[in-house]
């Protein structure tokens, strides 16, 4: 029974970890009026020339291409627009990544610019560089100050994904050591019971 138990255990480890290994992450971000990012297997490697489909919030197909090289891809989205990357690299291998519309930007009517950068111009009404400034150079000055902080917020973003990755990787294998260890547990309490006259 004992070994039986231990070659069931064994077959599920031997089977669960390389799984979970070649699992598909996809990482994507809005960079100004494009959604770029790309798409990698937790373990090692980039999905190379992996189907790639950019989606609307209701599904419909906005766009469609392939990873390059280094597993990246890139669409041409506007701002505003709540999206989806699903990347499909084969043999099951398909994941998702959701971008909200308004990550780093506002949204992008005409009309909504020009309120916020009035009520910019109200608040530092103080500061003469700005009073002087149109609400058009206003709008367009947001709209670089938005793209930067997109641009130094995509490796923490990155980061974040890799390590969310890498966490849920050790939290498998640390369940796998804890089931060894209480089957090892398990076996040493039966064999001292056996032993015992």
């Amino acid at each position: 029974m004992m070994t039986r138990l231990a070659f069931i255990l064994a077959a599920l480890l031997a089977s669960a970890a390389p799984a979970f290994a070649h699992r598909l992450v996809v990482f994507a971000a809005r960079e100004g009026e494009a959604v770029t990012g790309y798409a990698f297997f937790v373990g090692g490697g980039r999905a190379q020339d992996a189907e790639t489909i950019l989606r609307d919030a209701d599904g419909r197909e906005l766009a469609r291409a392939r990873t390059d090289a280094q597993g990246a891809f890139r669409f041409a989205s506007p701002p505003g627009l709540d999206v989806a990357v699903i990347v499909n690299a084969g043999d099951g291998h398909v994941a998702e990544a959701p971008v909200a519309g308004d990550r780093f930007a506002q949204n992008s009517t005409q009309e909504n610019a020009q309120e916020n950068t009035q009520e910019s111009a109200r608040e530092n009404a103080q500061d003469s560089a700005l009073a002087r400034l149109a609400p058009a150079d206003l709008a367009q000055i947001e709209r670089r100050i938005e793209e930067a902080v997109a641009r130094q917020m995509r490796p923490l973003l990155e980061s974040q994904a890799q390590a969310a990755a890498r966490v849920r990787f050790n939290d498998v294998m640390g369940g796998i050591g804890m089931l060894v260890g209480l089957f090892g547990a398990a076996a040493w309490a039966m064999a001292r019971r056996k032993s015992k006259p």
